[in-house]
């Protein structure tokens, strides 16, 4: 079964070493949230358990082995294979499409959010050592200093579904 795993930035989870390519199995029966290892069949509920930061290493994996848990959230299995390392432009890409899916945490029918106005800051690149939420930080830090800014806060407030606590965890920015 397909899924997805998010690491540490050196590619460690709870103490276990893993690289990419290598297959991992135990000798026991997996139980959900004490044994084995656990991904997620859609990669935006990896970010319920880990921080959605740049630093981190998001792969793709196959649970081989006996798989035990919620249909809808996390997996554990006695056997996984690490497929691939994506890349963030990938992640970005997969936690933020979707039938009636803005991304992260609240619901938007794709049509609304393509058409909202959105604020110029939002759009940003990520920079060659510095973490997704360090280069969405610039990135706003910057139009604030910018004429229109009042008028750029507004449409980020206005944004379909705005969660102020959604922002700051995606961000790092406290508005």
């Amino acid at each position: 079964m397909k899924a997805y795993k998010v690491f540490n930035s050196n590619w460690a989870c709870q103490d276990f070493q893993y690289e990419v390519g290598k297959e991992y199995k135990i000798d026991s029966e997996p139980i959900l949230c004490k044994r084995g290892f656990h991904a997620c069949k859609k990669l935006v509920d990896c970010f319920n358990y880990y921080d959605f930061d740049s630093a981190n290493k998001v792969a793709e994996v196959e649970l081989l082995g006996t798989v035990i848990g919620d249909e809808e959230d996390k997996q554990v299995t006695n056997h996984i294979k690490i497929v691939r390392e994506l890349t963030w432009y990938e992640v970005l890409h997969l936690v933020n499409i979707g039938n009636c899916n803005t991304g992260y945490k609240k619901p938007c029918k794709i049509s609304i959010w393509e058409n909202a106005r959105k604020p110029k800051f939002i759009y940003f690149f990520l920079e060659e050592g510095k973490t997704y939420k360090e280069c969405f930080k610039n990135s706003y830090l910057r139009a604030k200093k910018q004429d229109d800014w009042e008028y750029q806060k507004e449409l980020l407030l206005n944004l379909p579904n705005f969660d102020k606590q959604v922002f700051f965890e995606i961000s790092g920015i406290e508005i």
